[in-house]
């Protein structure tokens, strides 16, 4: 190889052929062209795993949209999905659920507002440990879901504890 490299140096020669250069110019712009895809995907899954909504419905709609040109498989793949909820989800898509309404609820709620305006701090746990006072005597107690979904169904929930305490100011005072 060295000797030939002297050769051609010697004879005022190309040490590789033109056409061989052009080749692998061709082949360093498919490289360049591959790198920004592969950039482009990693930010789209990047975007992906930001996203609020489940990864399920966002490759169900991509399916969706894509009329069968990506195959299951391969976007299920790609995008870090279990093809099998993904299999469930094309075949049935999710219908939102009605907001369970039962006749026996309007029965509980007058009870369960004033027990509400005398325990303002009390959260849906208390209110059915109150509730079940009187009730399990008789032997017919009421579930805490049950008594969560009748105030939320009426707005008389307390809003949500999240465990943030204020800043302390520090004004330079002991």
């Amino acid at each position: 190889m060295i000797e030939g490299g002297h050769e051609s140096v010697a004879a005022d020669k190309d040490a590789v052929r033109a056409s061989r250069v052009r080749s692998l110019s061709g082949a360093r712009d498919l490289e360049r062209l591959l790198g920004r895809k592969t950039m482009e995907v990693e930010v789209l899954k990047e975007a992906l795993d930001a996203a609020r909504v489940k990864k399920t419905s966002v490759v169900a709609a991509v399916l969706e949209r894509s009329n069968g040109r990506f195959p299951m498989k391969a976007v299920a793949d790609t995008l870090g999905v279990a093809r099998s909820s993904l299999i469930e989800r094309v075949r049935r898509p999710a219908q939102p659920r009605s907001p369970c309404r039962k006749p026996e609820d309007a029965a509980l709620l007058p009870t369960i507002r004033q027990l509400v305006v005398e325990c303002l701090s009390y959260g849906y746990r208390w209110i059915t440990a109150l509730l079940n006072r009187v009730p399990r005597a008789r032997g017919a107690a009421v579930n805490a879901t049950r008594v969560l979904r009748i105030l939320r169904a009426n707005a008389v929930t307390l809003t949500p504890h999240t465990a943030l305490r204020p800043g302390r100011v520090h004004d330079e005072a002991v």
